[in-house]
């Protein structure tokens, strides 16, 4: 199964949005049941694109955390580059048949 069918099955079979709790990096509004939007950008846009993405917002949040959320923004930003590495050993590229 493909990651963008994974996605639309969870998204699918989902019936509810998960309850979780928010946090500065992990907030509920990027959540549509299961499935996150970074996830749907992978399945949409591609493996260079996102992590083109993360290395933006990671530079945005290192950026203003002086002038804005101090270490909240550094946490963020740890958070892009961490998903840059974990897309970077784990997403496979769908191929096109």
């Amino acid at each position: 199964m493909s990651l963008r069918d994974l996605i639309l099955t969870r998204f699918l079979m989902s019936n509810e949005v998960m309850d979780m709790e928010y946090t500065a990096v992990d907030p509920k509004h990027y959540r549509q049941g299961n499935v996150e939007c970074i996830d749907v950008m992978l399945a949409t846009q591609g493996k260079q694109a996102v992590q083109d993405f993360c290395v933006l917002n990671a530079f945005k949040y290192i950026y203003r955390h002086n002038l804005k959320n101090g270490v909240e923004d550094i946490r963020k930003a740890k958070w892009y580059l961490d998903k840059y590495v974990e897309i970077e050993d784990t997403y496979e590229q769908p191929r096109s048949d």
